[in-house]
């Protein structure tokens, strides 16, 4: 399963994260400065191969392309 995550920094976004981390899934983690999340960069570590952090702030129309990308 291949999940997106807007928010993943901190908070429920964070938590939606190592939920569907631990279940096996593939998740693109969206956040605005991925440098402010020491606890998404603990789950980068033991994550490497399954989550991948893209920055962007989805306040931004060009973000939303940026994303669909990735």
């Amino acid at each position: 399963m291949n999940v997106v995550i807007t928010g993943a920094s901190r908070g429920i976004g964070l938590e939606l994260t190592k939920i569907a981390l631990e279940s096996g899934a593939k998740v693109m983690a969206v956040v605005r400065d991925p440098k402010k999340s020491s606890g998404l960069g603990d789950l980068a570590g033991t994550y490497k191969d399954r989550l991948t952090v893209t920055q962007a702030d989805l306040n931004d129309f060009a973000a939303a392309d940026k994303v669909a990308a990735a």
